[in-house]
């Protein structure tokens, strides 16, 4: 937050000062700024994993998700949804892929007990489920569908 930006900047600047600054440009730009990216999101997500999850594996799902997401970026079935759930559904069908979310194993019960349940609600509502269905199913076919797309076999990189 502002607290992070004001130590950043070492006190150079003050919270009301730095608040003024980006009311300024924001009121300059009018408006004009870019939201988060799929990507943005997808990042986010990976920071979520337990701490169970090797940094090899958080790095293997997040590359395999970003290529999703590239994937789909030529796809107009998925202008009208939100970046959020793009990534959602990318990481999720990536993990099933890896067969990262076998009942039982770590990351689903992770996904069941504290992430699935939540996260969607969190960050979009819980309507964005049927969404997130959809987006998956549609991302799962341009994923199959290119060669290049072949999730290596990832349990063994679960930190034990």
């Amino acid at each position: 937050g502002v607290d992070f930006l004001v130590a950043l900047s070492r006190d150079q600047f003050n919270k009301d000062q730095i608040v003024a600054m980006e009311s300024y440009i924001i009121r300059t730009l009018l408006w004009n700024l870019n939201p988060p990216t799929a990507t943005e999101f997808l990042y986010s997500y990976i920071s979520l994993l337990p701490a169970e999850v090797s940094p090899l594996l958080k790095n293997e799902i997040y590359e395999w998700s970003k290529f999703a997401i590239h994937a789909s970026i030529s796809d107009a079935f998925f202008v009208p949804f939100r970046p959020s759930n793009i990534a959602f559904a990318a990481i999720m069908n990536v993990m099933e892929d890896m067969k990262l979310l076998q009942e039982n194993s770590t990351l689903a019960s992770f996904f069941k007990d504290e992430l699935g349940a939540n996260l969607l609600c969190l960050v979009n509502g819980s309507e964005d489920f049927t969404k997130v269905r959809m987006l998956k199913t549609k991302l799962r076919r341009i994923m199959w569908e290119n060669p290049e797309y072949i999730p290596p076999a990832a349990i063994d990189m679960l930190s034990k």
